[in-house]
């Protein structure tokens, strides 16, 4: 028992990624640990199959919408890398799905109040522009840069433009004319 402990504790401090050698309660001798490795970055099915063959079959994948994280690549795990654990030890990842896309609502002809709470409440960043329009009154929508039904990433900025009513309007000289 004394040589199986020794000989475990070589193999415990050797940093290969690979088993260490237990003494169980009979004093036989079992492989039943190994050290995590880093998996982040990778797609989730190589990331699966890597700790897969170090003999870690209990991986979990979650998925998780992010825009800042290409989709199918792990941007978590737990256990972290570096620890050995057992090799029956739960394993998660977390992998993106990638960005939350959202469709833009159409707000052409509704009153600016109203077409920014319907963006904001999709999940869009509006900003908004004036211009004049004889034909449309003040305060409603014109036209937007991203057409209706349009899909983009949660938080996208679209732009709105408001019309502002009727423009300059050149009054006729009237000088030296009669009334009638």
């Amino acid at each position: 028992a004394v040589v199986l402990y020794f000989l475990a504790s070589v193999l415990s401090s050797n940093d290969d990624g690979g088993g260490e050698v237990l003494p169980d309660s009979t004093g036989t001798t079992t492989i039943d640990t190994a050290r995590v490795p880093s998996v982040i970055g990778l797609n989730f099915e190589q990331a699966q199959a890597e700790l897969n063959d170090l003999g870690f079959l209990d991986v979990k994948v979650e998925f998780e919408n992010r825009d800042d994280v290409a989709e199918d690549e792990v941007f978590n795990q737990d256990p972290r890398s570096g620890l050995v654990v057992e090799k029956d030890t739960e394993i998660i990842l977390r992998a993106s799905s990638g960005a939350v896309l959202i469709s833009a609502p159409n707000v052409v002809g509704l009153e600016r109040a109203e077409a920014e709470r319907q963006l904001l409440a999709e999940g869009f960043d509006p900003t908004f522009e004036e211009q004049t329009d004889d034909n449309i009154a003040a305060g409603i929508v014109l036209s937007q840069n991203i057409s209706a039904g349009e899909q983009r990433p949660a938080g996208s900025a679209i732009t709105v433009v408001v019309s502002i009513g009727l423009g300059e309007v050149e009054v006729p000289q009237l000088v030296g004319l009669d009334l009638t």
